[in-house]
């Protein structure tokens, strides 16, 4: 803004907003300013700088005693004759709905936005990647005696694999009120009509599948070089590890979007880690579950994948039962337990 230019740098000017007394007196082209001052009774005299005029005539200090009320209420009025009437927008309908965004488009836009997010707070997932590899291979140190091959330390190994697959999983209970605050500005944006629900879950899992792989092989890294792991079914236990992540990180997302607060979700995940640890196999023998509540959790993915990973590592005819450890490890009966590969 130029408080009072001279002439040659008023007439540069494409547009002129005059104010006074917090009011508009005029806004519009510069060069039809003088015009309107004359229409509504205020000449400009020859020779005279047309910002200087236009300053001189709204100031309330030199102009006559209601001539700045005089002439915003002129403005006003000219305003109101030029807005357009309602009647006629009334009587056509109801307004047109702008077309939505393409699929393609709404998932490109909120990957671009989660990817943004992901690389301002590295540690939502970077963290977690650091702490998942400094918490295994400090358990993994407890199981190194683990690394010999004897009819001993079958359970410590068994042990050690229990641990490697639920302490990167169990660590996705960090997200829950992070994906708590995703989840009530998720309600918005969808009731709003900004994009499909579906949308938004597709640039999702193309967000975090990645992660899931990266914090899978952060946690399988230094167990196999601390236990000494086989390395040709690196693969098929990176796969395994990747997917019961994604399982407890989706859960971590429902548990945040319960709508009572991170407190309730935090709890109910708790809850379901303390169960997959319970029926994995390792801390209650089958024959003794009760069948109802071995059938209610038989959907759940930790015994599976206790019973896939240790069979794909070391173990030879490692079922469900796992009857041979557990005879060792509850009865103490020697000679039972499963044999080295």
């Amino acid at each position: 803004t130029i408080h009072q230019p001279s002439s040659y740098v008023f007439h540069q000017f494409d547009k002129l907003l005059v104010l006074a007394k917090g009011r508009v007196c005029y806004f519009g082209k510069a060069d039809a300013a003088l015009q309107h001052f004359q229409d509504i009774g205020y000449p400009s005299p020859s020779g005279v700088n047309p910002a200087e005029f236009m300053i001189r005539i709204t100031n309330a200090d030199f102009a006559e005693e209601g001539q700045v009320e005089r002439i915003c209420d002129s403005w006003d009025a000219i305003c109101k004759e030029a807005k357009p009437s309602l009647s006629g927008v009334l009587t056509c309908g109801p307004p047109e709905v702008a077309p939505r965004a393409s699929a393609r488009k709404q998932v490109g836009k909120l990957f671009l936005r989660a990817v943004r997010s992901n690389i301002r707070n590295p540690t939502a997932f970077a963290g977690r990647a650091l702490l998942t590899a400094l918490l295994v291979s400090f358990v993994c140190m407890a199981y190194l005696g683990a690394r010999k091959r004897n009819q001993e330390n079958v359970l410590n190994y068994l042990w050690a694999v229990m641990w490697v697959q639920q302490l990167p999983a169990f660590l996705c209970i960090g997200a829950v009120p992070n994906f708590a605050r995703e989840h009530s500005c998720f309600r918005k944006e969808v009731k709003n009509g900004l994009y499909h629900p579906l949308s938004h879950l597709l640039a999702d899992m193309l967000v975090h599948v990645p992660i899931w792989f990266l914090l899978a092989a952060s946690a399988i890294a230094p167990s196999s070089l601390i236990l000494d792991t086989p390395v040709i079914h690196t693969p098929e236990l990176w796969l395994l590890l990747a997917a019961y992540i994604g399982f407890n990180d989706t859960f971590a997302q429902l548990c945040g979007g319960l709508g009572t607060g991170s407190p309730l979700g935090i709890m109910v995940f708790l809850m379901q880690t303390i169960l997959n640890m319970i029926f994995d196999g390792t801390l209650l023998a089958h024959e003794g579950e009760a069948r109802q509540v071995s059938g209610a959790h038989d959907p759940a993915p930790e015994p599976r994948l206790v019973r896939t990973t240790t069979t794909t590592t070391q173990f030879v005819d490692f079922s469900r039962k796992v009857c041979q450890i557990r005879s060792q490890f509850w009865n103490s009966r020697a000679g039972e337990v499963c044999s080295w590969k």
